[in-house]
């Protein structure tokens, strides 16, 4: 979240993973089936074929059995196809690949395997209650694109754990440079809600900002597969989906000939109490 007060200062929005199927074969060797009263080829015919069908296993490549319950899945963002523009699934190493880290002021962001959709980790953002105004639990990534683009779509799997009433809560941030000045459009949460936060920074000081709630709520403590679209064309539109249910579009105002635009995970500034929640699976698309 930016600093809510801006909000009643009243400043305008510019807006801002083969399986190897290991075979035990046991050697077959000193076999004696003795000549009394084993009719010819019964045995000797059999235990022929037997080695024979044996060797023939031991020549044979492994075949990876894709039904079998112990097979390793591929890595999510391996996985995807045709592959997003950035994907990050925490399950790496380092867990948060190239993405710059921001922890301050009893906030942070850490790999966690106490909860994940896809094995063996997510993304932890947690700030402890007490802690100072300004914590920032932040994962941030600098898109490069040759233009700009018509249209965003960042998805991730969420599972929030605990919000402070009155305070923002934001989890993902796109940030547009314009020269020194900068917009930026959040999905936050605010009083159970979600709701798309819009802050304009400027050079000389100024700043504003305002919020739109999507009128749909949270669930604490259950995973939800949010799709959050930025139209950048003409029609300047947010789209919300959770778990593939759309809610009401809501409007932004941004000016035209922003650069690369930078993506932010979690919160860059909280002013106070007890937040936390679980990512996985993140993707942007450009369009």
């Amino acid at each position: 979240m930016r600093n809510a007060g801006l909000i009643q200062a009243g400043f305008p929005a510019m807006l801002s993973a083969t399986l190897l199927v290991g075979c035990s074969l046991m050697a077959l060797s000193d076999f004696s089936g003795g000549e009394q009263g084993a009719p010819d080829g019964s045995v000797s015919d059999a235990f022929s074929q037997s080695t024979d069908a044996t060797d023939a296993a031991i020549d044979a490549p492994a075949v990876p059995d894709p039904t079998d319950g112990d097979a390793t899945p591929a890595p999510f963002c391996a996985s995807l196809s045709p592959q997003p523009s950035v994907c990050l699934d925490f399950d790496g190493d380092p867990a948060f690949g190239s993405w710059n880290i921001d922890n301050a002021r009893g906030a942070k962001v850490e790999a966690s395997s106490s909860a994940f959709v896809s094995a063996p980790q997510a993304a932890y953002f947690s700030r402890a209650a007490g802690a100072a105004p300004g914590g920032v639990m932040v994962l941030r990534y600098a898109l490069v694109t040759a233009n700009a683009p018509n249209e965003l779509v960042l998805e991730a799997d969420v599972r929030i754990e605990k919000t402070t009433p009155d305070d923002e809560l934001d989890i993902m941030t796109v940030i547009f440079p314009f020269g020194a000045d900068s917009v930026e459009l959040q999905l936050s949460t605010l009083d159970g809600t979600y709701r798309l936060q819009q802050w304009s920074f400027l050079a000389d000081g100024g700043n504003g900002g305002n919020e739109t709630s999507f009128q749909r709520p949270i669930a604490l403590g259950k995973w939800q597969h949010l799709r959050f679209t930025l139209k950048l064309g003409a029609t300047r539109k947010a789209l919300l989906e959770i778990d593939g249910a759309p809610a009401p579009e809501v409007s932004f105002t941004l000016p035209t000939g922003f650069g690369s635009p930078t993506l932010e995970l979690g919160d860059g500034y909280m002013e106070g109490g007890a937040s936390a929640f679980f990512m996985d699976n993140f993707t942007a698309t450009v369009k």
